[in-house]
């Protein structure tokens, strides 16, 4: 005897694109939300759209963004190579990972270059917020978003949204000569 398999179907409206709270506006309503962090696409075979860097649900987007930018402020986010990213090229500035989350800069030197890095990264991303007030379906939202992009066969993970299609940045694929 097989289980039965249940599918819900929902439908959320995405608003944006938003620039990151401090950088441009409007800024990023204060909404129980799923959030996507997205960067316009400047490559050539996907001239339009926006490339997912990451998903995330929260009770506050406005807030969260705080904690957010204190975050990448103090390098205790990897920050991407922005102008690489919106190539469909991961190219990390400064890497932090699971093992070392609280991985410090060393120099004064590394300090500047990553607070300049994550300005820059905060200027070039884009927000799109869907409003789900009920936690528990924006935990769900977030995961389903995750899993599609982790789980797609090809290299540019697609999920639409907001009216154009969203593509998770992968590690790049060297193609052999």
């Amino acid at each position: 005897m097989s289980e039965a398999t249940h599918q819900m179907h929902t439908s959320l409206s995405w608003v944006g694109p938003f620039f990151w709270p401090g950088y441009g506006s409007p800024t990023v309503p204060a909404v129980s939300s799923v959030y996507l962090w997205t960067v316009e696409s400047r490559h050539d075979e996907y001239p339009d759209g926006y490339f997912l860097y990451l998903a995330g649900e929260t009770i506050d987007a406005r807030y969260r963004h705080g904690q957010h930018t204190k975050s990448l402020r103090l390098g205790l986010w990897t920050i991407f190579d922005m102008e690489a990213m919106q190539h469909c090229e991961r190219k990390e500035i400064w890497h932090v990972s699971d093992w070392k989350p609280h991985k410090k800069p060393g120099s004064p030197d590394e300090v500047k270059m990553i607070e300049a890095a994550g300005r820059r990264m905060m200027t070039d991303l884009r927000l799109f917020i869907a409003e789900i007030p009920d936690k528990r379906l924006s935990q769900r939202v977030e995961a389903v978003i995750i899993r599609a992009c982790m789980t797609a066969q090809s290299h540019y993970a697609i999920c639409q949204i907001a009216g154009c299609t969203l593509r998770r940045v992968t590690r790049a694929r060297h193609r052999s000569r």
